[in-house]
C-alpha cells in the first residue's frame, strides 16, 4: 500500500518530514485525487495539475507574489532589508527585469563559459580517482559559489571570506523540522554578507570593471536606475537563491543520469546535442523548487471554487511536472522526450527565474566537465539526505565513489 494513501487535506503539510524526504511519493495522489484542496495545516489552497499551476503562476494580477514562499509566518518583506525581485509583481518587478536585462542576458552569460570551465577543472583536479567524496559539498557547492562570486566581480582576496559567508547562510538553516522559518536578517553571516555587499557595490561603482556588476550599476532607462537597495537585493538574491537552487540541481541531474546508465551513455557519446536535454529532463522529473506561494489579489474562481482576496495559494511545481496530461509517462526519465523544456522548473510568466541563464551555464559546464573526468561515478543514495529550505528541497549531501 502507498504510505500516502491516507494523506488528507487536514493532515498534509509542506513541513511533513515524509514530504521533505520524498515529495514525489505524494504527487500521484495530489494529481489523481487532490488536484485542488484547502491545506488547513499551512492555511493555503493547493493546486497541483499542470494547467492550474501554470495559470496561477502566470496570472499575476489575480495571484500576486505576496510574501514569497511557505513557510513564512512573519509576512513582512522589510525583514529582508529590501524587496527581493521574487517578492514583487508587475509593474515593479517588470521594471527591475528591464533594468537588469543586460546583466542576465544570454550573450553576457555565454561569455563566462571559459572562466567557469576553468574553475570546474581546477576543483575536479583536486579529487582523486578511487576516492569517495561528497558531490554536494566538494564539487557542486564550490563550483556554484566560486562561479557566482566571479560573476559579481568579487576579488580573489575576498573570495574565501565571502564563500564562507554564503556557505554558512545556506547550510545554517535546515527546515527539515517543523520549526518556524529563521529569517536571514537574524543570521549573523547574512548581516556580514550585507555589509560586504554594500562595500563591494561602492568599490565596483568606483572601478567600473565592465562585468555583471557594472552592467547593473550602469543600467539606465530614460533616467531610471536601480537604487542602492535594489542593487544590493540583486546581488544578495543571486548569491543565495541562485546558489542553493543550482547546488541542488547538480545532485538531481547527476542522480538521474546515474540511475539511467543507458541514457548517460547516450549523453557521453553526444554531449553537445544531448547534455542540455538531459538537464531539462532531469529538472522536470527532479525540480529543486517544489512549490511557490501566491496571494490572491482579488476575489476569484479557482478550480470551480470561489477563493477570497487575501487567501494563499500554493502552486506545486513538482507535481505539475509529473502530470500525465502534459507529459507522456511522466514518471519516466527520457532525455529524448521532446517537451521537457515546457516544464515549470524555472517558473513561468513574469516570475520565470531571472538567473536561469547563469544557472544553466554553471550546470551545463559543471556537469560536462564532471562527466568527462569521471564518467563511471557511483552514487551512495542510501547515505544521501534530502534537506529543505522553504520551497527548495534537495540533497544536502551525496557521497560519490570514483572508480580507480
Amino acid at each position: 500500500m502507498d504510505p500516502h494513501d491516507h494523506t488528507t487535506p487536514e493532515t498534509f503539510s509542506f513541513r511533513l518530514p515524509g514530504y521533505i524526504r520524498n515529495p514525489y511519493s505524494f504527487y500521484p495522489k495530489f494529481l489523481s485525487e487532490l488536484p485542488f484542496f484547502f491545506n488547513s495545516q499551512d492555511n493555503c489552497y493547493v493546486v497541483s495539475r499542470f494547467d492550474d499551476v501554470k495559470h496561477v503562476l502566470q496570472e499575476y494580477k489575480t495571484f500576486g507574489s505576496g510574501s514569497g514562499v511557505i513557510p513564512m509566518r512573519r509576512d513582512n518583506p522589510d525583514d529582508f532589508g529590501f524587496n527581493p525581485i521574487f517578492m514583487l509583481s508587475p509593474p515593479e518587478q517588470t521594471r527591475l527585469r528591464k533594468l537588469s536585462a543586460n546583466a542576465f542576458s544570454i550573450a553576457y552569460t555565454t561569455s563566462l563559459q571559459r572562466e567557469i570551465s576553468d574553475i570546474a577543472i581546477s576543483i575536479l583536479n583536486d579529487i582523486e580517482r578511487g576516492s569517495i567524496f561528497d558531490l554536494v559539498e566538494r564539487y557542486a557547492t564550490r563550483l556554484t559559489v566560486l562561479s557566482l562570486l566571479r560573476v559579481i566581480s568579487v576579488s580573489d582576496q575576498d573570495t574565501p571570506y565571502v564563500c564562507k559567508l554564503v556557505m554558512d547562510i545556506i547550510n545554517g538553516n535546515d527546515y527539515s523540522s517543523n520549526q518556524d522559518t529563521a529569517f536571514m536578517k537574524d543570521d549573523p553571516p547574512a548581516l556580514a554578507l550585507t555589509k560586504f555587499l554594500s562595500a563591494h557595490i561602492d568599490r565596483v561603482r568606483a572601478t567600473r570593471n565592465g562585468g555583471f556588476s557594472a552592467k547593473l550599476l550602469d543600467a539606465d532607462i530614460a533616467g531610471d536606475r536601480l537604487t542602492a537597495n535594489e542593487l544590493y537585493g540583486m546581488f544578495f538574491v543571486s548569491l543565495i537563491a541562485g546558489t542553493e537552487d543550482t547546488i541542488r540541481a547538480f545532485a538531481n541531474v547527476l542522480l538521474a543520469l546515474w540511475q539511467h546508465p543507458d541514457q548517460k551513455h547516450m549523453v557521453l557519446q553526444d554531449m553537445d546535442n544531448l547534455l542540455a536535454d538531459s538537464i531539462f529532463e532531469a529538472l522536470r522529473l527532479y525540480p529543486t523548487t517544489h512549490y511557490l506561494r501566491r496571494v490572491v489579489e482579488t476575489d476569484c474562481i479557482l478550480c470551480d471554487t470561489p477563493v477570497a482576496r487575501g487567501a494563499s495559494v500554493v502552486a506545486v511545481i513538482g507535481a505539475a511536472n509529473r502530470d500525465e496530461r502534459q507529459f507522456n509517462e511522466p514518471n519516466r526519465f527520457d532525455i529524448r522526450r521532446g517537451n521537457s523544456r515546457s516544464s515549470l522548473s524555472f517558473g513561468t510568466g513574469p516570475h520565470v527565474c531571472i538567473g536561469k541563464n547563469v544557472a544553466r551555464l554553471i550546470l551545463t559546464v559543471g556537469i560536462s566537465e564532471f562527466l568527462k573526468k569521471f564518467p563511471t561515478y557511483e552514487i551512495d543514495l542510501a547515505s544521501s539526505r534530502n534537506v529543505s529550505r522553504a520551497m527548495i528541497i534537495g540533497y544536502g549531501n551525496m557521497p560519490v565513489h570514483l572508480p580507480s
